[in-house]
């Protein structure tokens, strides 16, 4: 609640619901990119204690709407609302209106415009969903940057959405332990800026470097008909020789940018 908060968000400020109730299953914190709303549970004991009103939803609160998700191509989204006690509406983010403490969902990155799932990419590893993935508590896989534009070109990839498999996270953890939860956030402008090498021998098809202030990372990345995934995230930790190396035996499709 300060003046950072979204007016709609504020709006939720202190409403409190039991934790069966179906309002969670569409508006458990995140609702929108960054959103910075947090869930808490109390016990009945503290429900009393502080005098508060537990409200129970009813069908009728629910809304489905249609929100644009670009304004460049006018694209819209259905997304789920709900009508508050006493006037007002509050409307998620389309995409964000569920509960991914209860499921792996995530959505369809193909269906919204690069800038939009940009965006999500860059919020979704910066939240609790990603970090329980971090720590191999949920399983599936994970979308960790979107591919522009140019990079799908130079890589022949039909997909935008870049995925990390939870056994491929697990290799990362158990294989490359310097590898954090931050080091995450760069796999983006990696995808975009980094230098792309061809891997004629390995089991990924194409290899990017970045070199950062905090060391030089490579992304081993597979791209097929039904997608991109990264098979690991790592610091090679040997001065370049590594890419080196790499360049003599593959092709490089696009130098690093600055």
């Amino acid at each position: 609640m300060d003046p950072k908060t979204r007016d709609q968000h504020a709006r939720l400020h202190g409403k409190v619901f039991h934790l069966d109730d179906p309002f969670w299953d569409r508006f458990t914190p995140p609702l929108d990119f960054y959103c910075r709303c947090r869930k808490r549970a109390l016990s009945p004991a503290a429900v009393k204690r502080r005098k508060l009103k537990v409200l129970k939803s009813k069908p009728g609160d629910f809304t489905r709407e249609d929100q644009v998700v670009s304004k460049r191509t006018g694209e819209t989204r259905k997304v789920t609302g709900y009508k508050l006690p006493g006037g007002g509406k509050v409307v998620p983010r389309a995409g964000f209106d569920n509960n991914q403490w209860k499921s792996k969902h995530q959505p369809d990155l193909e269906k919204y415009p690069y800038d939009l799932a940009r965006q999500y990419g860059a919020g979704a590893l910066r939240g609790p969903a990603f970090k329980r993935f971090f720590e191999g508590k949920t399983g599936g896989k994970f979308p960790v940057a979107v591919t522009d534009p140019k990079t799908r070109k130079i890589i022949g990839a039909i997909t935008q959405g870049v995925w990390l498999h939870a056994d491929r996270m697990a290799h990362v953890k158990k294989g490359h332990p310097d590898i954090s939860l931050d080091d995450f956030g760069k796999i983006q402008d990696i995808i975009e800026n980094g230098e792309i090498i061809t891997n004629p021998k390995g089991a990924a098809d194409f290899l990017l470097f970045r070199k950062t202030k905090d060391g030089e990372y490579v992304i081993p990345l597979q791209v097929g008909k039904k997608g991109q995934n990264i098979n690991s995230f790592f610091d090679p930790l040997d001065n370049g020789e590594y890419r080196e190396h790499k360049k003599k035996i593959g092709k490089v499709l696009r130098k690093e940018k600055n």
